[in-house]
């Protein structure tokens, strides 16, 4: 059996379940791994903010703690916040996601690590509906967006219908920026060469790590570089296809506690 000593996890339709919320049964079987010396790192797509509440219900809170945010943009110590690694997107990326509103006649956001920029030229954005609670929106339209002095921006994230992203999707090359998918709804727009891979990849030569000891978790195409990467990859029972067909293993759905019951068949618990 390859030694594991860190377990990633996707969050959104992977670690959770379809409210949002951590089962009683994953939280036991986290407890129970990271007290016994397993490193557990949330791996997801959200800014900071949108894992402090679940990182403190699972006890990710001791010195040597990590999380890795934004696809792998930021990589964080739980603890105190010391950055371990961060990449954010260049002026000239920004101002390309923010004409991709302009052209398509779709509400853009700007997510930064503390707080989220809607620009509100064409129509309210659906990532309210999808971003974390708690996470502090600030709206503005694009000139004004243009003018103000703002956070660093990490992604753009663009929330519409489904047919809608499958066109943006097909059509959208920004200069700068890669463009994948963590919600059949939900656009992500990142710097060039960032993506889970990267975030996680940065971890491991902070720990000392190798590949063979990393197992993750996901159901996502924004997953897609950490599962081809990982010793193990186990996807979700309710993954998408391509993301099944390329993982190690395939578990139960999220609303079926398919990772915990992963992790209790893996390591006998």
């Amino acid at each position: 059996m390859q030694q594991f000593k860190l377990l990633a996890f996707d969050l959104d339709h992977t670690l959770l379940k379809e409210d949002g919320t951590l089962a009683p049964e994953t939280i036991t079987v986290l407890t129970h791994l990271h007290d016994a010396g397993m490193k557990i790192v949330l791996c997801s797509g959200r800014p900071v903010p949108g894992l402090t509440k679940l990182n403190q219900q699972l006890g990710l809170t001791r010195p040597g703690d990590f999380s890795i945010y934004f696809n792998g943009g930021l990589v964080r110590e739980n603890n105190k916040g010391t950055v371990i690694f961060s990449q954010t997107m260049p002026e000239q990326a920004v101002a390309g996601v923010v004409d991709v509103g302009r052209q398509y006649k779709v509400p853009v956001n700007l997510v930064a690590a503390n707080a989220v920029y809607a620009l509100l030229d064409h129509g309210e954005s659906q990532y309210p509906l999808v971003a974390p609670h708690g996470m502090p929106f600030l709206f503005y339209r694009a000139d004004e967006y243009r003018d103000a002095k703002t956070e660093a921006i990490y992604k753009g994230a663009i929330a519409v219908k489904p047919t809608l992203v499958d066109q943006l999707q097909s059509n959208l090359n920004i200069e700068g920026v890669d463009i994948t998918r963590s919600r059949r709804q939900l656009l992500e727009l990142m710097p060039a060469g960032i993506n889970k891979r990267v975030g996680l990849e940065r971890l491991l030569k902070h720990l000392g790590y190798g590949t063979e000891n990393l197992m993750v978790f996901g159901d996502e195409e924004n997953d897609r570089e950490m599962m081809l990467f990982a010793g193990l990859s186990v996807a979700v029972g309710n993954a998408i296809p391509s993301i099944k067909a390329i993982a190690d293993r395939v578990t139960d759905t999220n609303e079926e506690n398919g990772v915990a019951n992963f992790l209790k068949k893996y390591f006998y618990l």
